[in-house]
């Protein structure tokens, strides 16, 4: 692979994670006012829609770690690991909140 793709692959997990979170922020907040009508079904489609683009970018992310461990180590590949080391903890903390943000409806009523 060249390098300018596995670069890609590397902050995939940072920038999908963060994108994912506020498109689910936002759509929960759009989709709040219908939960009265249809229930929490549509809000944990989209929670459901946001974890797979994570998982997605993570797998991506996991790949280059993996690539790059077979190869060894060698100073090209310092500051990728880096990136992959800060976009796989990006992404935890975006799937923390995400988790989070979909806990609340069991804890909250909805019509509220």
């Amino acid at each position: 692979m060249k390098t300018r793709t596995l670069t890609a692959l590397s902050s995939a997990g940072l920038f999908v994670a963060a994108a994912a979170w506020s498109l689910h922020q936002q759509a929960d907040y759009i989709l709040a006012s219908l939960a009265c009508a249809n229930g929490n079904l549509t809000m944990s489609v989209v929670t459901a829609l946001a974890l797979l683009a994570m998982a997605g970018a993570g797998i991506a992310t996991w790949m280059v770690i993996r690539r790059d461990a077979a190869r060894g180590e060698g100073e090209v590949q310092r500051p990728r690991r880096f990136l992959i080391s800060v976009s796989l903890l990006a992404l935890l903390l975006f799937l923390f909140a995400i988790f989070l943000q979909a806990s609340a409806p069991l804890f909250l009523p909805s019509c509220v």
